[in-house]
């Protein structure tokens, strides 16, 4: 992903828009720019990146936000796990601290702590 940050707002823009399968006239409609710019923006592009054409900048993009979503799919998981272990760790507490006065009703979704009295 450090590769995007050399680019400049705009060059990242045409970026997305090449990778979701935009040509260069449609890039320019879009962005309501020429068609030449659309070229010399892709041309930067391909100089500050060391690619060479628009299928090794749509698969460079392509995999980034692959690399993206499995850093972040990593962090949720390991939220999502220390949940659980926060949530087994409450239940024991509750049962060795509290073993006459709660009830506790477990299943996979969620968690129910009574008052005994």
């Amino acid at each position: 992903m450090d590769w995007i940050k050399e680019l400049s707002g705009r060059e990242r823009e045409i970026s997305v828009l090449v990778a979701r399968g935009f040509t260069n006239e449609q890039i320019g409609e879009k962005l309501d720019i020429a068609d030449l710019t659309v070229k010399t923006h892709l041309r930067n592009i391909y100089s500050k990146t060391g690619l060479h054409d628009r299928a090794q900048l749509v698969s460079r993009i392509l995999k980034s936000e692959v690399d993206f979503w499995n850093v972040e799919y990593h962090k949720l998981m390991q939220r999502l796990h220390q949940a659980q272990d926060d949530k087994k760790n409450m239940i024991s507490r509750l049962k060795f601290y509290y073993p006459p006065f709660v009830s506790i009703i477990e299943d996979r979704t969620s968690l129910t702590i009574n008052r005994v009295w």
